[in-house]
């Protein structure tokens, strides 16, 4: 599956959708996508099959900015949480 963004605005809370690959460009492509929406932001990650370490790190930052994450298979979100207690 090729790497895909969607936004939506649902209530106050902008709605990030990414779905695919979050890989070399498609990293830059989410963090484009996340400093121009408005807060507060949740990114769903329901449909995000896998992510390289720039695109976990990513995530992680989104996080520590207070970006929701949601819907994180169970993979992704232990990268993430290898990442923030490792650095890895």
């Amino acid at each position: 599956m090729p790497f895909r963004i969607d936004t939506a605005e649902v209530e106050a809370t902008t709605l990030i959708s990414v779905q695919g690959q979050l890989l070399g460009d498609a990293v830059a492509q989410l963090e484009m996508v996340s400093r121009n929406a408005r807060d507060p932001r949740v990114v769903d990650l329901a449909l995000l099959q896998t992510a390289d370490a720039e695109g976990i790190g990513a995530l992680v930052t989104l996080a520590g900015e207070g970006v929701e994450l949601l819907n994180a298979s169970p993979y992704i979100e232990l990268l993430i949480e290898r990442k923030r207690t490792n650095g890895e």
